[in-house]
């Protein structure tokens, strides 16, 4: 983050669209992460990633927040809602981490995610990264061919999807050697 003088802003190089108020940013980051430059091209040139030697996006997403606030607030068909707490992301996500990781999946194999917005996405995502697989998010809208190139280039061990996408994996299914096992959502294609 990069302080520009005489402003009350801070630009970040990377997002030129956004600005932010100094002190909203020093409240959340404190005045030491806060670099100054005489211009937006000396920012770009000085600017550096400070990251982590060991990051889990999964683990930064769940475990470290507080597991009883509200993570996701789902509206439901009857005009109700249902709320998950980071707390029942943590626990969804590592049961299916562990499930993956159970069937021999390891770190750096794809875990390919066909599914609409929907809770299980998210959990599909987050465990996923928990377990350092590669998550390969896919749209409902192709088609079998393009489920295939995706799939057989990437190299994808696994498929997260639901009963209606099944289908489309049927078909093509004896073209992906390298897919070890297809997990539905909502339970098997009606055959």
């Amino acid at each position: 983050i990069v302080h520009l003088p005489d402003s009350s802003f801070v630009v970040s190089p990377h997002w030129r669209s956004h600005t932010f108020r100094l002190s909203s940013v020093e409240a959340l980051l404190g005045r030491k992460h806060v670099k100054t430059a005489d211009s937006y091209a000396q920012a770009c040139a000085e600017w550096t990633w400070d990251i982590p030697e060991r990051f889990n996006m999964g683990v930064s997403v769940c475990d470290v927040q507080n597991q009883s606030a509200t993570a996701l607030i789902v509206p439901q068909q009857d005009g109700g809602q249902r709320d998950y707490t980071f707390g029942d992301l943590k626990q969804l996500s590592g049961r299916l981490s562990n499930l993956l990781v159970a069937h021999g999946l390891e770190r750096g194999d794809r875990v390919a995610v066909l599914l609409p917005q929907m809770p299980e996405t998210l959990v599909a995502h987050i465990a996923a990264y928990r377990a350092g697989l590669i998550a390969m998010p896919l749209a409902q809208l192709f088609g079998p061919d393009a489920l295939e190139y995706r799939l057989s280039d990437s190299g994808a061990r696994v498929l997260i999807t639901d009963r209606a996408s099944c289908v489309k994996i049927a078909e093509i299914r004896d073209a992906l050697p390298d897919l070890q096992f297809v997990l539905s959502v909502d339970g098997p294609a009606d055959d």
